[in-house]
């Protein structure tokens, strides 16, 4: 009623902003649930879409690092479509409901709606925690190689004395 006091012919601008915001949502809350997957998925060791131990046997064989970024590249776009999507194999083949997938974007809609409910005051408490978070993930990051970083030396050391101390 807003727009259709300025003009007759601008009523519609009002469901129209409210379609688009209800198309947008849904597409960003799709988005959020693939990260949710990922993230979940990022636990295991190694990860599912490296293709870690396929990778060493095609550079031994082929020796081609070209060939090899395509072969990651493929890795990644089957687990996304085989495991994350779950596709079925023809258009004519109906595949069942992805759970995986309903449930992350079940999430990302509460999350997403508890947001919106709680209003500005939340909001401000979030941007303290996103504004600040990657400062400390750095840190962390930081604190892990240096971890890494000294446990190699020790190692190198330890091999080497232990290869000194060898009579061959």
């Amino acid at each position: 009623s807003a727009f259709g006091a300025i003009s007759s012919r601008l009523r519609g601008m009002g469901y129209a902003g409210v379609t688009v915001s209800f198309f947008v949502s849904i597409f960003y809350n799709v988005l959020l649930a693939y990260s949710w997957i990922y993230l979940i998925y990022s636990f295991q060791y190694p990860l599912p879409w490296s293709g870690e131990d396929d990778t060493d046997l095609l550079s031994k064989k082929v020796g081609l690092q070209h060939l090899l970024s395509v072969y990651t590249y493929l890795i990644t776009q089957k687990f996304f479509y085989e495991d994350v999507l779950e596709l079925s194999s023809s258009i004519e083949e109906l595949g069942g409901l992805n759970h995986k997938v309903f449930w992350a974007y079940l999430l990302s809609m509460g999350i997403c709606y508890i947001c919106i409910a709680k209003g500005i005051a939340v909001s401000g408490k979030l941007a303290y925690f996103t504004a600040t978070s990657p400062y400390f993930l750095l840190v962390i990051l930081m604190l892990r190689y240096l971890q890494n970083l000294q446990l190699m030396r020790f190692n190198n050391k330890h091999i080497q004395k232990n290869l000194e101390d060898f009579s061959w």
